[in-house]
């Protein structure tokens, strides 16, 4: 499984909602699934990345803030989530990023 993209939430300095922009490219973030590992990546690197992934009804399954960089992925083991959709949240700090993911039955 390969993602990218998202919907793309930005802010100006003097607005202090967030505006959600839908059906634009977060070209900065990838997720790959390989069996029980989603990988993230990102295309420039960051000090700090909050990481949230929640399933359709909002409910987070994971939270990390974490530094990332081009050369070395966020490693996330998905093994405990129960199959069904979800949500991956990168905010950098001025990006809100939301991809979308759906986990199967491993047999």
């Amino acid at each position: 499984t390969y993602a990218q993209g998202g919907t793309i939430a930005t802010c100006s300095a003097g607005d202090e909602n967030w505006t959600a922009t839908e059906h634009r490219s977060a070209q900065g973030f990838t997720i790959t699934i390989q069996g029980d590992v989603l990988n993230a990546y990102s295309n420039k690197a960051y000090e700090n990345v909050a990481i949230q992934i929640t399933d359709a009804n909002g409910v987070p399954y994971y939270t990390k803030e974490t530094p990332m960089t081009p050369e070395t992925p966020v490693v996330i083991p998905i093994d405990a989530l129960p199959a069904g959709e979800y949500q991956i949240y990168f905010y950098t700090g001025y990006e809100l990023i939301t991809m979308h993911f759906v986990k199967s039955l491993n047999k």
